[in-house]
C-alpha cells in the first residue's frame, strides 16, 4: 500500500517502495496480457519514487535487489534493472527529467521480449523462451508498444528510444548495424542494457529460466 514514507528509515522506505513497484509491475503486465495498452499513471508514480530514493543512501538503495527469491519473477527483474539503471546513472548526472525518463525506459524494456513471446506474466504464466527469429524482433516489437502505450509526445519518444536501443543492444547477436549505422546507440540504452545482463545473470545463478 502506497502512503507517507517520511517516517520510515532509509531500509525500510527502500524496501517499501520496492514491494509497492513489484506489484505495480504485476498489474501492468496482467493488464498489457489482456490487450489493454494504456500506460497507467501509477507506474510513472513508482519511477519518480525510485529517483528520489536513488539520491539518498545507496546502500540502502541497492540493497532491495538482493532479493533472492526474485528470480523466477519478471516483475522483480523489471524494477532490479531500473534500480541498477538509476544507480550507475546518478554517477554521471542528477537531471531529474533524465533520470526519470531512464526509470520508466528500464522499467518498460522487456514488453518487447513479452509481446514477440506471445506471453505475459501473470496468473501463472511462463514466458517462453525466444529463438534467434524471434529475439531480433524484440526491439522493434518493444517500440512498437511503448508507442501505442505512451502515445507521441517529447518523454514517451525518449523513453522508447531509450527501450528500443536497450533492446538491440542487448542481443546476443544483433542482425545488423543499430539505425544501419546512420546514428549510435545512447549512453542511456547501454546503462540499461548493461543493468538488464546483470540481473539476467544474477537470476540465472538463482535457477531462473534463462532468456
Amino acid at each position: 500500500r502506497e502512503g507517507p514514507t517520511d517516517k520510515l528509515d532509509p531500509i525500510a522506505n527502500a524496501a517499501n517502495a520496492y514491494a509497492s513497484a513489484c506489484v505495480v509491475m504485476r498489474r501492468l503486465y496482467e493488464q498489457l496480457g489482456k490487450g489493454q495498452l494504456a500506460l497507467p499513471h501509477r507506474v510513472k508514480r513508482v519511477a519518480q519514487r525510485l529517483v528520489d530514493l536513488s539520491a539518498g543512501e545507496m546502500p540502502a538503495f541497492l540493497g532491495v535487489t538482493d532479493a533472492k527469491r526474485g528470480g523466477h519473477d519478471e516483475a522483480q527483474r523489471a524494477v532490479n534493472a531500473s534500480i541498477l539503471t538509476l544507480a550507475m546513472a546518478r554517477q554521471i548526472t542528477t537531471d531529474p527529467v533524465l533520470l526519470s525518463r531512464l526509470a520508466m525506459a528500464a522499467l518498460l524494456s522487456d514488453v518487447g521480449r513479452f509481446h514477440v513471446a506471445g506471453a505475459f506474466p501473470g496468473a501463472g504464466r511462463m514466458v517462453p523462451q525466444l529463438g534467434g527469429e524471434q529475439e531480433s524482433r524484440v526491439p522493434a516489437s518493444a517500440a512498437m508498444l511503448l508507442t501505442a502505450m505512451g502515445r507521441v509526445n517529447e518523454p514517451s519518444v525518449m523513453r522508447t528510444v531509450m527501450a528500443y536501443e536497450a533492446c538491440w543492444v542487448g542481443q546476443r547477436s544483433p542482425p545488423g548495424l543499430l539505425y544501419d549505422g546512420a546514428r549510435t546507440s545512447t549512453l542511456q540504452s547501454h546503462l540499461i542494457a548493461v543493468a538488464r545482463a546483470y540481473v539476467e545473470a544474477v537470476s540465472a545463478l538463482l535457477g531462473s529460466p534463462s532468456r
